[in-house]
């Protein structure tokens, strides 16, 4: 069943409606009419900021990648095209597709889209707040991923999200898109293992699929499981909401990152030879003695606990997502009086224990 939300889109009530319309989170569905095509022209241009940032930093390595009539081009090509095909200022995304790409097929995947422009997450925030205050912040935060252009089916096939990702596609057209899924039983009675994943033959199986359509405005939901592929063939723009959850073994493993990044001094030290015996252990001093003192003071799941609080406050302080925004250049006068004010729905947390702890946009100040 596809729903027509175009009424009050993102108060409360719509997402109550949302909840019910996809069993809380557990069935696919679209949402029709979700965002006026003014609302949607506006996110299109703060996608190509996004592409102008990236181009002129020439940065791939944050997660660009980019097909051109299929092929992934490779990072010293995609160099070669950021020199030469940095959208202008004054270019429309149309304009500079054109340009770019001279009528030929082409996508564009964008990891970690939040990182590059923090006005687009501001109107993404404050969409998802009701839901978040409803439902929770998933545990390993929100992220962004963009995916860009008219190349058809997706480059990487048929495949499956990772565990615990929900995905919410909001699509800002201007072209439409239609996205294919097969619940797993399906699926895996026919195809067999060897084919399952990145399964580029797709059109043998479709009378098997189920087929979401949506166009400018709408929201697409699908929850973590599922296997689908999508197929582009107009030019358009799709802003994908990740919500990740994923396992307690990752969200540990996150947390023991976190404390050994905060915990350990950086060396630069060449190590010399080991010509000690192998019960010898007192060389052990070498990788000691980079540990900070609270290493030798406290217990380890006390301070592990101690870095869950902070990542969790820097998490919350960024309404849940993932990454935080790259620092502004500009310089605040200290000598002016001034007022610091968050923009809604973000936070500005702190505890103090005998120290005070700061947190704004998912990082950790003092």
């Amino acid at each position: 069943m596809e729903i027509d939300m175009i009424h009050n889109a993102f108060d409360s009530k719509w997402w109550d409606n949302f909840l019910a319309n996809t069993n809380m989170l557990t069935t696919t569905n679209v949402f029709h009419n979700c965002m006026l095509p003014n609302e949607t022209k506006s996110m299109r241009e703060d996608v190509m900021k996004i592409i102008r940032l990236i181009s002129i930093n020439k940065v791939p390595e944050y997660g660009f990648r980019l097909y051109i009539e299929g092929k992934n081009v490779a990072s010293k090509e995609l160099i070669n095209f950021f020199e030469n095909y940095t959208p202008n200022i004054s270019e429309t995304f149309e304009e500079w597709t054109e340009r770019a790409f001279e009528g030929k097929k082409f996508g564009i995947i964008i990891n970690r889209g939040e990182k590059f422009n923090p006005l687009l997450v501001e109107k993404i925030a404050i969409k998802i707040k009701p839901l978040t205050e409803k439902f929770g912040i998933p545990r390993l935060g929100v992220t962004f991923t963009i995916f860009i252009g008219n190349y058809g089916w997706t480059p990487l096939g048929i495949h499956t999200d990772g565990l615990g990702e929900n995905v919410m596609h909001f699509h800002l057209g201007k072209g439409g898109k239609t996205m294919y899924t097969w619940d797993v039983e399906t699926y895996e009675k026919i195809v067999e293992p060897e084919y399952r994943f990145n399964n580029t033959n797709i059109e043998e199986i479709l009378d098997h699929a189920n087929v979401f359509d949506f166009k400018d405005g709408d929201i697409y939901f699908m929850p973590y499981g599922e296997y689908h592929v999508g197929k582009s063939d107009e030019l358009s723009i799709g802003l994908t909401l990740w919500f990740n959850n994923h396992t307690e073994s990752s969200l540990s493993k996150k947390i023991i990152d976190n404390l050994l990044i905060n915990s350990l001094e950086e060396s630069f030290e060449i190590l010399p030879m080991d010509v000690s015996p192998p019960e010898n252990l007192e060389n052990f001093a070498d990788i000691k003695k980079l540990f900070h003192s609270d290493f030798n003071n406290r217990d380890f799941l006390s301070m592990l606990e101690d870095t869950y609080r902070d990542y969790k406050m820097a998490l919350y302080s960024n309404a849940g997502f993932w990454e935080p925004p790259f620092p502004k250049e500009h310089k605040v006068d200290h000598n002016k009086d001034f007022t610091i004010k968050i923009v809604d729905p973000f936070k500005i947390l702190f505890y103090i224990d005998n120290q005070l702890h700061l947190f704004i946009r998912g990082k950790k100040l003092v």
